[in-house]
């Protein structure tokens, strides 16, 4: 599979490591062509395992009575009602002079919403900070903050205030936060949970990696449970309510159960990287409500157990939105990957279609409710013609609303065709996601093609960015100006400050048009969407897209040559 530009990620590492001062968590990649003041692409720009997965904060904090009635007397921690009294943890300070700890007060509430109980955190063996200051409170959350390369083992008390002395609790949940990693693989940051836990919980959706491994050694011997990050993440992205998360903050979080409890212990391990990276904990999490199906709400819990459990039809409760992400739901339009597809074997057996004015036979997206773009007859394929259909999917269940915003139509009456390709035009900078979909001419149905390329071409400007999942090759230009943020299959390139003229000939292309064109590879999909991130300062932008080998056969590349700007007679518009 083709990689990004070796220079690009080697320029990103040189920067992050000379500005490495500071929380992993807070520092931003630099790039000499795009800065944090042109446009912040941090996590939510459509980096996560599926791109773009997030999801709008709920109004209203999620309430349910049978969360309580299978876990009676259920003690909830909240450190925004606590006061961090004592901030010494291992020694390392920043309250030097007091006892080694962090010592909270009134940091859980029973369930008879008056008792209360303090919570005290210690050291077994070594702990090494990087920004001790930041150990404490954040909100609803404690802190502990880790230099990345090290780890620590830590003992949780829930304390009897008034005696000093160990409360034995009945049920407790604590939960753990913003599991993620720095933008350049650095920091990975796992929570190991020791024996003595009933349960844990994550999202549907989950990031987080879980394995069975060797409890560390102040442990003794036995088997830990270890929750590991996959994807990247920075400050700005850290939930602020543990019960009204994102989907994308959801899939970083797991909660624990603990039943008569008084003590538990955790090992937090950030990998090797610069910096040093920030543990979020605190007890009720929206996540935690994963454990009661009737309780979890839709973006924890996509594809709920009472949906295989009922007896109804599938076409009747894929309508639901608890049901909407269920495998029987999205089989038709999900992508598949069978192994990734090699440049050679796209050029040789890959699907091409054009996307020609004539070919546009409806050009409603925005206009009106399901509207679309339809390019009819764009192919045949086994004896049947298969045309294209480009849906907004801002509103798909997967996405749960999200920051995604719906498209609008332009004032320019772009969107539609240039030449061989198709064209979406955006009026406003945000973050757009559309779906694109092969359907038999005749039936209106799905029809999966076995390879095909897609190309976007002219990313450019201060920050656009375009994203995908789930693709079986990325093909870019050797020398490629686009930034690539990776994670399992799914991608995002981000475009650098440079402007390019548009493309007189789609499948020829000057040496500086390919620096600015990116190929993915679909095999055996029927549908697949594009996320589309516009920068602050991006309006009046547009996308072109169509099925090109240009990067994927060298021979199909009829110019070979770069053109000055100012020479080529095909330059046209401000996109």
């Amino acid at each position: 599979m083709d990689a990004t530009s070796g220079s690009a990620v080697q320029l990103l590492q040189r920067k992050a490591s000379e500005g490495a001062d500071g929380d992993d968590d807070e520092i931003e990649d630099i790039d000499t062509d795009i800065t944090e003041q042109d446009f912040d692409y941090e996590e939510d720009d459509f980096g996560t395992t599926d791109a773009a997965l997030v999801s709008k904060t709920s109004d209203e904090k999620d309430e349910c009575d049978a969360l309580d009635n299978k876990y009676p007397e259920l003690v909830k921690v909240d450190f925004d009602l606590a006061e961090n009294s004592v901030n010494n943890l291992g020694g390392a300070g920043p309250d030097a002079n007091d006892d080694k700890m962090l010592y909270y007060k009134n940091a859980a509430t029973g369930d008879d919403g008056e008792s209360t109980y303090d919570l005290k955190v210690t050291v077994m063996g070594s702990y090494k900070p990087r920004m001790p200051k930041v150990n404490g409170l954040k909100g609803h959350y404690g802190v502990v903050n880790v230099a990345c390369g090290t780890s620590v083992d830590l003992k949780f008390e829930l304390l009897d205030p008034s005696s000093g002395k160990p409360a034995t609790l009945k049920n407790l949940i604590f939960s753990w936060f913003d599991l993620d990693k720095g933008k350049l693989g650095g920091g990975l940051e796992s929570v190991t949970l020791w024996p003595g836990y009933k349960e844990y919980v994550v999202s549907t959706s989950s990031e987080i990696k879980q394995e069975d491994v060797d409890c560390p050694a102040n442990a003794g011997d036995g088997t830990c449970k270890l929750f590991k990050a996959t994807t990247w993440g920075v400050g700005k992205d850290n939930p602020e309510d543990p019960l009204t998360l994102t989907k994308q903050q959801a899939a970083r979080t797991f909660a624990t159960y603990y039943s008569d409890v008084s003590t538990f212990h955790v090992t937090l391990s950030a990998g090797d990287g610069f910096g040093s990276r920030n543990f979020l904990f605190t007890g009720m999490s929206q996540v935690a409500y994963a454990a009661i199906d009737e309780c979890c709400p839709d973006h924890i819990c996509s594809c709920q157990d009472s949906c295989s459990e009922s007896s109804a039809d599938w076409s009747e409760k894929c309508t639901n939105a608890k049901c909407a992400d269920c495998n029987e739901c999205v089989e038709t339009t999900t992508t598949t990957t069978q192994g990734p597809a090699s440049k050679e074997e796209t050029c040789k057996n890959g699907l091409t279609f054009e996307l020609t004015e004539d070919r546009l036979k409806e050009n409603t997206l925005g206009k009106k409710e399901n509207g679309r773009l339809l390019y009819k007859n764009i192919l045949s394929h086994e004896g049947r013609t298969i045309d294209l259909s480009v849906t907004d999917a801002a509103g798909a269940p997967k996405y749960n609303g999200g920051t995604l915003q719906g498209f609008k139509p332009d004032s320019r009456n772009y969107t539609g065709a240039y030449k061989t390709a198709g064209r979406i035009a955006f009026e406003q900078a945000g973050r757009y996601m559309l779906r694109f979909t092969f359907l038999d001419t005749d039936s209106g149905k799905p029809v999966k093609l076995p390879l095909f390329p897609f190309s976007l071409f002219d990313i450019d400007g201060k920050g656009e960015i375009v994203s995908v999942c789930n693709v079986a090759a990325v093909i870019l230009a050797e020398d490629s100006n686009l930034i690539e943020r990776q994670d399992e299959r799914c991608y995002s390139h981000i475009s650098t400050k440079n402007e390019v003229n548009i493309p007189g000939d789609f499948d020829s292309l000057t040496k500086r048009q390919k620096k600015h064109t990116v190929t993915y590879v679909y095999r055996d999909s029927a549908s697949w969407d594009l996320g589309v991130t516009l920068g602050p300062q991006e309006e009046r932008r547009y996308i072109l897209f169509k099925s090109s080998k240009v990067l994927a056969c060298d021979y199909e590349d009829k110019a070979g040559r770069d053109k000055p700007w100012k020479r080529n007679p095909d330059r046209k518009g401000d996109a």
